[in-house]
């Protein structure tokens, strides 16, 4: 009985943190909590615009790939102009 309390708790956690990290960016507040603390905003890279649900979505699911990849993903900035990272250049948003 334990076992089946665990996983359902492991699979709360978890959709806890995908809506934290889907839901967030979408609403007026445009990011997550930690990029609200830092005072940052994810636009969409063309209009500036607060970014759809959609390209939330996306790019939540590439920035997972990208972390599974050893952080590849996240080096991208590193080698761009704009620094931008993986997740940001296929979702076509970026953080102000």
């Amino acid at each position: 009985m334990s076992k089946l309390f665990k996983k359902d708790e492991q699979s709360r956690k978890s959709s806890y943190r995908f809506c934290a990290e889907d839901f967030f960016p979408v609403t007026t507040m445009q990011g997550t909590v930690g990029m609200i603390l830092l005072g940052l905003k994810l636009t969409d890279s063309h209009s500036g615009k607060k970014i759809s649900i959609s390209k939330s979505f996306v790019r939540y699911i590439v920035s997972c790939i990208s972390f599974f990849m050893l952080g590849i993903g996240f080096l991208f900035a590193l080698f761009t102009d704009k620094q931008k990272t993986f997740h940001d250049w296929v979702a076509k948003t970026r953080v102000v």
